[in-house]
């Protein structure tokens, strides 16, 4: 694995999220073929009278578009593959957290799902992002 001048579990932890982030913006190929979309009839395009009513219906406000990622440089690319083999370090728990954080979600909604405070689960956070730094020094000790 290549060095890494991490110096802090602050570092790890921008550098984690920004490798969740990258390969989540990356583009899925098999999605299409996953979704089995060949075996379905083709969308009809609605009449403007129906348009019209989803409209009023919604208040005159249209559907909000969902934007895609802006596409990850090949930078990013080549800095997420070592970060995410970081994770096996991890139990499943601390990996759930840090993938969780990474997707913003709250802390509340952490504590809600794995049944505990809030407090612990950025304790788990900030004991799994230490345990990678850690790591991290002492392989950059040994080489």
């Amino acid at each position: 694995m290549p060095s890494c001048d991490l110096a802090s579990p602050i570092d790890v932890a921008e550098r984690l999220n920004e490798a969740i982030r990258t390969l989540a913006a990356l583009p899925d190929g098999e999605r299409r073929w996953l979704r089995a979309r060949m075996t379905q009839w083709p969308a009809l395009a609605p009449a403007s009278e129906e348009l019209f009513a989803l409209l009023v219906a919604r208040g005159g406000e249209p559907e909000p578009v969902r934007a895609r990622p802006p596409a990850p440089s090949p930078e990013a690319i080549d800095r997420m593959l070592p970060t995410l083999a970081w994770l096996s370090w991890l139990d499943r728990r601390q990996r759930q957290v840090i993938l969780a954080r990474a997707h913003r979600v709250s802390w509340w909604k952490l504590s809600a799902r794995f049944g505990v405070s809030e407090r612990s689960v950025q304790r788990w956070h900030a004991e799994a992002v230490a345990l990678i730094a850690r790591r991290l020094a002492t392989d950059a000790e040994a080489a």
